[in-house]
């Protein structure tokens, strides 16, 4: 069970960097670190993950496609 006080931010800087820069090409940790910055942390950063929800993540997408700003 994730920290009651990470926020979604955190963790996907912790995820890059432990996760993704150790296991993928360059090109490709920095495609994920763009999305990361540029969708993601500005509409779910400040966000506490343990409070993360599937519905409130799929809410976020619709809103993106709609409004033509997904990758």
């Amino acid at each position: 069970m994730p920290n009651e006080r990470l926020t979604v931010d955190t963790f996907l800087t912790r995820w890059l960097e432990e996760s993704i820069r150790p296991m993928r090409r360059p090109k490709t940790y920095a495609s994920c670190a763009q999305v990361v910055r540029l969708y993601l942390q500005p509409a779910l950063g400040r966000k506490v993950l343990a409070k993360l929800s599937a519905l409130g993540v799929q809410a976020l997408i619709n809103q993106m496609l709609e409004a033509g700003r997904f990758p």
